[in-house]
């Protein structure tokens, strides 16, 4: 499965979810830069995963890694964008080698795709 990353400026970090099956997940919107018609894209962290937003507020310049989910449900098709990495871009200008938010998480924080599902 391919993976993208995706730079912007953080707009809104969202509460957890979590729902009666014990799924949980969290959320948050960039606005992408550099572009003519900027755009907010919503990216969700799922799982053990949420957990990669904590100490990311809105402001902050981030690349986000992720890959496209997609499923169909009664005939109709939807498309989801599952973040697994998080990094401030802020933060790798002022100190060498920069700040990956991820690396703070233990190694079996970072789930394996199938993993990642909610269905």
């Amino acid at each position: 499965m391919a993976t993208y990353e995706m730079d912007g400026v953080v707009q809104k970090v969202m509460d957890e979810q979590t729902f009666a099956s014990g799924f949980s997940k969290r959320s948050v919107v960039i606005k992408t830069e550099d572009e003519r018609f900027p755009q907010d894209i919503m990216f969700e962290f799922m799982k053990a995963n949420a957990k990669l937003l904590d100490g990311i507020e809105p402001g902050m310049r981030v690349r986000v890694s992720f890959d496209i989910r997609g499923r169909e449900y009664n005939e109709r098709y939807f498309v989801s964008l599952a973040g697994w990495k998080i990094q401030n871009l802020d933060a790798q200008g002022a100190h060498a080698g920069g700040s990956d938010v991820s690396a703070a998480m233990p190694e079996e924080a970072v789930l394996d795709d199938d993993d990642n599902l909610p269905f």
